[in-house]
């Protein structure tokens, strides 16, 4: 049926017209969406019939299973606001995707205000909400796919990173380097830090484009301004390394500097690395010890080994063998130990060895730091 006149047989029938209540529900009844939606919206006005959520929402459901935007969004409304079907946050989600999908205007713009003002602690809030809640299958892929796809292509950020980190790890789809830069450039130009690193990772690599630094540059110091460590820490090795400028020690100690405070392990080692050797600041082995201690607490493996080399041998602290050998034993958890170290391990008395491995096992579980200080402040005998 033409919709100006489902329309029309509608404003007669809330009129108290039966001819056209009955022309109308006997299109519906067979099947015409157009007089489905608006025998639903009788229903819920009540208007010509009794006032009926219960048979309204099935009228939207049913022209909303055949495709209809409008039904599609009422129905999401019935949903989100428990009207004639018990309420549910999943399905509202759900209906008013697939209107939005169809580019009906008053279904993007409850997606934009939940997103912003209802259901979104976090970035991931909503995506959770839709897929994981009241039976909405966690593995289902295509559909959270597609809700992503529906959110990043009105602009939200979040769902633009998270298709870009999607295509680029090859999470729950096919990876495409293409693609994930796509979607990351789309975040990054809206100011998302996170995007603008991810971004800069693949010219820096030339993941799914030609290797290129000094874009890579760019877009690190765009996340870097914005107090990203990732950045701040891949800034660093540039400028260590000269790669897209000039090798720069003062500038690569600045940047890891920058990471390294706000608590990125790797940064932390490349401070603590430079303090020890004297690269763009001057050489201090206190200040290294500190700096490997911060990054081996958060189980830096290099840092570990560089902390056990201090200790070994009283480098900006008094020489322990046994907080080496511990030291040694816990980097030797995670990577291979060199003959130096094997070594040490060897030629270690029997007790001492026994403390150690004691050590060890304290560091792993209260932490490195907690483990030495408690071990300095009563060592034993």
């Amino acid at each position: 049926m033409p919709t100006d006149l489902a329309q029309q047989l509608r404003v007669r029938a809330a009129d108290g017209d039966m001819p056209a209540q009955e022309q109308l529900r006997q299109s519906a009844e067979h099947g015409d969406a157009i007089s489905e939606f608006e025998l639903a919206i009788l229903y819920c006005l009540g208007q010509g019939v009794p006032h009926d959520d219960l048979q309204g929402a099935q009228w939207f459901q049913q022209a909303a299973s055949q495709g209809l935007a409008q039904a599609q969004y009422n129905l999401g409304i019935m949903y989100d606001q428990g009207l004639g079907v018990p309420q549910n946050d999943a399905q509202a989600a759900l209906w008013m995707r697939r209107a939005a999908d169809q580019g009906y205007g008053p279904a993007r713009y409850w997606l934009k205000k939940s997103v912003d003002h209802g259901y979104a602690n976090n970035q991931n809030d909503f995506d959770l909400k839709y897929y994981n809640a009241q039976g909405i299958a966690q593995d289902n892929a295509p559909e959270a796919l597609a809700w992503h796809v529906t959110l990043a292509r009105f602009g939200f950020i979040p769902e633009q990173y998270q298709l870009g980190l999607q295509y680029d790890t090859g999470q729950g789809v096919p990876k495409n380097y293409p693609q994930a830069m796509y979607w990351f450039r789309q975040a990054a130009d809206q100011g998302d830090k996170q995007a603008q690193s991810n971004l800069a990772y693949m010219y820096y690599q030339g993941q799914g484009v030609t290797l290129d630094y000094g874009l890579a540059l760019h877009w690190f110091r765009q996340a870097a301004a914005l107090g990203s460590r990732v950045a701040e820490t891949n800034l660093g090795i540039m400028y260590y390394h000269g790669q897209g400028v000039s090798p720069d020690y003062k500038q690569a100690f600045f940047w890891f500097l920058q990471a390294a405070d706000q608590g990125c392990p790797n940064a932390q080692s490349s401070v603590a690395q430079m303090y020890f050797s004297g690269q763009g600041v001057h050489q201090d082995d206190k200040q290294a010890l500190l700096w490997f201690g911060k990054a081996a607490d958060q189980g830096n493996p290099d840092a570990i080994l560089s902390l056990a080399y201090l200790y070994e041998y009283g480098r900006g602290t008094s020489k322990d063998i046994k907080l080496a050998a511990a030291l040694y034993l816990l980097a030797g958890q995670t990577k291979p130990v060199d003959s130096h170290t094997n070594g040490l391990l060897t030629h270690l008395p029997a007790s001492d060895y026994k403390q150690a491995s004691q050590l060890m096992l304290t560091m792993r579980s209260k932490g490195v730091l907690a483990a030495i200080n408690a071990y300095l402040s009563s060592p034993p005998p």
